[in-house]
């Protein structure tokens, strides 16, 4: 299509880019959820800090026979008994905690399937932004029949919608704002001479 030979990125189509993925992964928790996993990570260690306490109470009985032999009586036996209770305390502190501690490998697979997750998400934020332009820009083209030119501007509108709900309504709010200030504007450059959302 022409509009794709002539086409360059404008300063705000490149940062349209930026803020929709930083909005995108505002909405998913991104930030957050990465310090959460560093917060566990923390703990994992301070937590060598901390004693392990143990208590443990214990009874016991004694009973026994003994033979106390008198003159009136020579094989007198005499029963003795007692009951004991004993406490016990203990603590433990795991110092090798403070350099290792086991929890860190499922806290490192966390972390690893969070980025991991956090990048897919940034690729498909991106290439959702590079197929909404590439569909607004080829809808433009004066030889397209009616029926093509329709169903590229329903492709604009899927790429925009589902970018819309991944970035929780800011992109949408962000090219209503360009369009409303790109109205004001009579002095337009060649790369803006596309709007940014095709009329039928």
């Amino acid at each position: 299509a022409p509009q794709l030979l002539s086409w360059r990125p404008t300063a705000f189509e490149r940062r349209l880019v930026r803020d929709a993925v930083r909005a995108a992964l505002r909405v998913a928790g991104g930030p957050s959820s990465l310090r959460r996993v560093e917060s566990l990570r923390r703990r994992a260690h301070t937590s060598a800090a901390l004693p392990e306490l143990r208590l443990r109470a214990e009874r016991s009985t004694d009973e026994s026979l003994r033979l106390t032999p008198t003159q009136s009586d020579p094989y007198r036996y005499t029963r003795a008994g007692g009951v004991g209770l004993s406490f016990e305390a203990q603590l433990t502190w795991r110092l090798d905690r403070l350099l290792f501690a086991m929890e860190e490998l499922s806290i490192e697979r966390l972390r690893a399937e969070r980025h991991r997750d956090l990048s897919g998400l940034v690729e498909r934020v991106v290439k959702t932004v590079v197929s909404w332009q590439r569909a607004r820009l080829e809808a433009d083209d004066p030889l397209l029949t009616p029926e093509q030119r329709a169903s590229l501007l329903l492709d604009a509108f899927q790429a925009e919608a589902l970018l819309d709900v991944m970035t929780g309504g800011w992109f949408g709010a962000a090219i209503d704002a360009e369009e409303a200030q790109s109205a004001k504007t009579t002095n337009r450059s060649t790369s803006r001479a596309v709007p940014l959302r095709p009329s039928p």
